[in-house]
């Protein structure tokens, strides 16, 4: 029997190892008037003091600057953490999707992040299909590293 630690992981089918214990810096736990994007760097600093070394954010969390702005304060290499982010379903479809990629490694400051996920799948085959296909391109183009569906 094994036992699950900050460094176990599990190889996608990119080759790619994704660490199966991350730190979610998502919103709306806190108080109501309180910042979501106040919250995240203190504690994501500390998250990746203890030994995290995956960090999962969303757009629609509002946070993954100061996610990023976290992760360079560390001091540890970002080749050493791996960032999943995701578009909103909001966003489904190619052209949006597309833009949504930008915006994140836009907003995050960093030549490509490890996952970019669909967070909640959208209605009708045909967008999904859309959606889907633009996060591939986005591999591609080297934006993002692994592509999959969170929700």
């Amino acid at each position: 029997m094994s036992s699950l630690s900050l460094t176990s992981a599990a190889r996608l089918s990119t080759g790619r190892d994704v660490p199966l214990l991350g730190f979610g810096v998502a919103y709306g736990f806190g108080k109501k008037d309180e910042d979501p994007a106040e919250i995240t760097k203190p504690s994501l600093l500390e998250a990746l003091r203890v030994g995290y070394r995956h960090v999962d954010t969303a757009q629609m969390y509002k946070n993954e600057k100061e996610t990023a702005d976290a992760i360079r304060e560390s001091g540890i290499d970002r080749e050493e953490i791996f960032v999943t982010s995701k578009v909103q379903e909001s966003d489904a479809g190619y052209e949006r999707t597309s833009a949504a990629v930008d915006t994140s490694v836009k907003a995050m400051g960093f030549d490509y992040l490890d996952l970019y996920l669909i967070h909640s799948p959208p209605t009708g085959t045909q967008v999904r299909l859309e959606t889907y296909r633009a996060l591939l391109d986005a591999k591609k183009q080297g934006k993002i590293r692994s592509v999959g569906v969170s929700n």
